[in-house]
Formats: structure tokens, C-alpha cells, sequence
């Protein structure tokens, strides 16, 4: 994959002029960890001030400690779920309290953020002591895999969450050994978004929550859009910080794979008539309009609803904390 830079203008800089003169490979362990560290020296030195919810700071230090991801685990400071049980490096954590509901939330995350702040981002972890009706399970990947290939892992769960659960199907048959005989809702968000919904199918989910997330595993959604189409055979290098472009990239070697039946959204709720599906969006999050685009609204059980900007919405994208400041999924899940 090639790329180009654009911007107002131009100049000499040794590390653009590296990444636009390869012609990268990101199934190449090595083209992908020097890949991941020019882009970030790029977006230092060139977009450090657009809004990114990474600072160039994380992003350098990033940069300068990448090899404590080998052993990033006994990096980790204490995590804070005080009541729950963790497994496989931390990656899951949960409680089983022997009911008969379970949620199952799944965290997108970042190795980045993660090794800058020294803690497992299990962004759903409010709901483990929250929601003491259901079992909980919280899900993140396991990002020790991300030295290997820093550009495909996390592999947005297409890949699973480590070398043991490698796959949407083998999370599935781990939880129902976990947790045996309960109903499942799914709950997830942006790049998970598509392959939560391939876990619940696996799961036989009775329910699943979908915030602003993918809808799809096909990345000529993304990579033949406008915004993201390349030029002559190559693609704007600012473009590689975005989420819909960064989970293309997994696609295209995740996903070859995937049945018909699961290869969107709709698909699932077709085939799976009997469970719940529900899209939450914010009306202003044009990134993700694509995906959104894509619903089929006419499936009696998948539906889909946008919110609007608040004091608690972040990025017109992340709205989970709109969503619990408002009794949303407080209501969802009563």
C-alpha cells in the first residue's frame, strides 16, 4: 500500500518523504512496527494540532518505549475491578453472580493509549458492579500482539483477542464454557461494531447494542468512499488515523473468510430473526455515516436511532457516556 502526503504545503521532511517512497506491506511484521513509527513522528511533526483524542506526547511515548509491549502486562498498574474475576492477561474480566442474563461488553481501545497509561482499557467495566441483575463479562484484545504488528492489532476482534481465542467463534465458545446456560446481549462500539455482532451470532445472542459502530466487514466501503479513495494508487497519509480507514486495513486481512451470512450487520439480523438488534448513533458523526448508511431499515429487528450533541459526547463518535448519563442504557437493560 502507497501513500501521499497533502497539505497546504510543501516542503522537504525526511519522514514523509520515507513513508511515500515504500510501498508498504502491513502482513510484514517489521514494514508494519516501521510503518507505525514514522506515521507517528508524522503526525507529531505535521497534524499535531488537529483534534485527536491521543496527544502527541502519548503518541512519542509510544514511540520511544514500543518494545515494552513484549511484556506490557507487568507493566500494568493494579486494574480497578475490585469484584470481578480476570483471565487471559487481563483481557477478560468478569462476574458471574449465577444468573440468567449476561452482558457481554466488548472495548475497542488502543495498544497506544494502553502502554501510555499503563492500564487495560475495559471501557465497559462500569457494568461489571453496575448492572447486578447480569452476569458481566468485559472484553478487550490483548495487545501484547500489537508488538508483533502494531498497524493490525488490535485486530478490531476479527482475529479474536489473542493466539488462544483467535477468532469471533472461539470468544464465543469460551464464554458459554464460562458462563454456561444464560441469554446473551452483546454490547459494543465503533470498530468492534460489525465483528460483536459476528460474536453474537456464535453466541446465539438474544440482544445486541451497537454505538456508533462498523457495519460491515467489507473495506471497499471505506477505501472506494470519496473521503478515503486513493490517488493515482495511493492513499492520503492523514487518512491512516482515522478509525473507518484503520479498520480497513484489518478487513483486507481479517476478512477474506467470512461467510455471506455474516459479512454485515443486516445479514446477521437476517439471519437471526429471533434477536434484537439496536444501532445508536450520533446525528453529527459524519466519519461514521457510512456505515450508518448501510442499515437496512426495513429488517423488523434491527432499528436505529441518532442522538445529539451534548456536554457528555465526545467527537460527535463517542456517546456511551451520553448514553448513561441520560438513562439510556439503564432503560435498555431493566
Amino acid at each position: 500500500m502507497k501513500f501521499y502526503y497533502s497539505g497546504r504545503r510543501k516542503w522537504q521532511c525526511p519522514i514523509i518523504q520515507y513513508i511515500a517512497d515504500n510501498d508498504w506491506d502491513f502482513e510484514d511484521s517489521n514494514q508494519s512496527i516501521n510503518f507505525y513509527s514514522a506515521m507517528n513522528q508524522f503526525w507529531i511533526k505535521h497534524l499535531n494540532n488537529n483534534s485527536d483524542q491521543v496527544t502527541a506526547e502519548q503518541r512519542q511515548y509510544a514511540v520511544d518505549n514500543f518494545d515494552n509491549l513484549k511484556n506490557i502486562d507487568t507493566l500494568m498498574y493494579e486494574n480497578n475491578h475490585y469484584n470481578s474475576i480476570q483471565d487471559h492477561n487481563d483481557a477478560v474480566s468478569y462476574v458471574d453472580r449465577g444468573k440468567d442474563k449476561t452482558i457481554v461488553t466488548v472495548s475497542g481501545g488502543s495498544w497506544l493509549l494502553q502502554l501510555a497509561r499503563n492500564s487495560v482499557e475495559h471501557q465497559g467495566s462500569w457494568m461489571l458492579d453496575h448492572y447486578t441483575d447480569y452476569n458481566v463479562i468485559s472484553i478487550v484484545d490483548d495487545v501484547k500482539r500489537s508488538y508483533r504488528n502494531p498497524v493490525l492489532y488490535d485486530s478490531c476482534l476479527y482475529d479474536g483477542i489473542n493466539d488462544e481465542l483467535n477468532s469471533p467463534e472461539k470468544i464465543a465458545d469460551y464464554i458459554k464454557k464460562l458462563i454456561p446456560n444464560t441469554e446473551y446481549t452483546v454490547i459494543a462500539d465503533c470498530k468492534n461494531g460489525h465483528s460483536s455482532c459476528m460474536l453474537a451470532y456464535y453466541l446465539n445472542a438474544t440482544r445486541v447494542l451497537i454505538t456508533s459502530g462498523t457495519t460491515t466487514c467489507d473495506p471497499n466501503v471505506v477505501l472506494t468512499n470519496g473521503y478515503y479513495a486513493p490517488v493515482g494508487g495511493k492513499y492520503k497519509m492523514s487518512n491512516f488515523f482515522t478509525v473507518p480507514f484503520e479498520v480497513a486495513l484489518r478487513n483486507l486481512v481479517f476478512c477474506k473468510d467470512i461467510p455471506e451470512e455474516l459479512q454485515s450487520i443486516n445479514s446477521i439480523a437476517n439471519t437471526m430473526p429471533d434477536t434484537e438488534f439496536t444501532y445508536m448513533y450520533h446525528n453529527n458523526d459524519m466519519g461514521f455515516k457510512l456505515y450508518k448508511d448501510l442499515l437496512d431499515s426495513s429488517l423488523p429487528n434491527l432499528s436505529s436511532s441518532g442522538v445529539d450533541r451534548t456536554p457528555y459526547t465526545y467527537g460527535d463518535h463517542f456517546i456511551n457516556l451520553e448514553l448513561r448519563k441520560n438513562g439510556f442504557f439503564d432503560l435498555y437493560l431493566s
